[in-house]
């Protein structure tokens, strides 16, 4: 049963079926808001087992996924346990002061498994609970941790401002920012919203597309894609990403540049010379050794994080250096860099 549930949670249906509801309501907003909804036979019907909406090209049918809540589901194990536990101990009396008959002992067993099952069911209920909401309850922890921390600060810096203790008015200053980011931060954690899975899910929702994106990929479509494809291909056959960009950069130089003494290489060259200069003048490190260095202290020291923000904003770049760089020390990426 414990894993039924984690394993509905889990689905992709019913992760398809989240991120579709919202959808869902706000195609009926619009619908309900469009007076010439019914000429265009546009819909919004649900029923208690069954969403059917159409809206533009989009219809979609959707059977209904089936909750119980996890409380309700406890009390009613609880409740089957109070009577249950009614009749063993009428049995278990009767046993211990011999006043039982022979089918007593078997009807004893089984009491006391159905006891048993009852307890585990109820306690595969309250991990379930705690497994879906795993995140949401250890973020809650960070929050409240946060929202302490904050509390405290917040409680040191009164008692500064009461007690007038601060070295200048630069002090004084930087204490008042501090203390309004702490009040913002605080409010924004304590208003926050946890999303607590309550529910479980005994049947998983069923989604079937009748107009949309998901009906239109059929295999034609997909034959079509592979046609494409393949067209594709033939203009600029066994090349490779790279290759293709710098095969376009070269027609496209053609077609502008038709007249020039410059021939295609000479111009790429003096672009990518041109990306080069421009990315290096970035840093305050002129050469490998002085990007490598490891001395705070340097003028041109640079920290590895810097670099690496510096490398995102130049997809060129980027796209030259090896797979995985960005987990490479330092020295290692400076290395590349002078390579390129």
């Amino acid at each position: 049963m414990f894993k039924t549930y984690i394993d509905n949670y889990h689905s992709n249906e019913n992760k398809e079926y989240l991120d579709l509801i919202g959808t869902i309501f706000e195609y009926k907003v619009k619908i309900m808001n469009d007076s010439k909804a019914e000429e265009n036979d546009y819909f919004y019907n649900e029923t208690d087992n069954e969403y059917h909406v159409k809206y533009k090209k989009f219809e979609v049918k959707i059977v209904k996924p089936i909750y119980k809540k996890i409380q309700d589901e406890i009390n009613k194990l609880k409740d089957e346990k109070k009577k249950i536990l009614f009749e063993y101990n009428i049995l278990k009396y009767n046993i211990i002061n011999e006043i039982n008959t022979e089918k007593d002992y078997s009807l004893y067993d089984k009491l006391v498994n159905q006891l048993l099952n009852i307890d585990k069911n109820i306690e595969e209920l309250v991990e379930y609970y705690k497994k879906v909401n795993l995140i949401n309850l250890t973020e809650k922890l960070n929050d409240d941790e946060n929202i302490k921390k904050s509390n405290e600060k917040i409680k040191h810096l009164n008692d500064k401002f009461k007690n007038n203790i601060f070295k200048d008015d630069i002090e004084k200053k930087l204490a008042i920012d501090n203390y309004k980011t702490l009040l913002e931060d605080k409010s924004k954690l304590e208003k926050k919203f946890y999303n607590e899975i309550d529910y479980i899910l005994l049947k998983k929702p069923k989604i079937e597309y009748l107009v949309g994106k998901k009906v239109e990929k059929t295999k034609d479509t997909k034959k079509d894609k592979k046609k494409n494809t393949q067209k594709k291909s033939k203009v600029i056959p066994n090349e490779d990403i790279e290759k293709q960009k710098r095969y376009k950069l070269k027609q496209k130089i053609k077609e502008k540049n038709e007249k020039s003494n410059l021939n295609v290489e000479e111009k790429i060259s003096k672009l990518e010379k041109k990306i080069k200069d421009d990315f290096f003048a970035e840093f305050k490190f002129k050469n490998q050794d002085e990007c490598s260095t490891s001395s705070y202290s340097a003028d041109f020291f640079t920290k590895k994080p810097e670099i690496l923000k510096i490398i995102n904003k130049y997809p060129d770049i980027k796209s030259l250096m090896p797979k995985g760089y960005n987990k490479l020390p330092k020295d290692q990426i400076c290395k590349e860099l002078y390579k390129l």
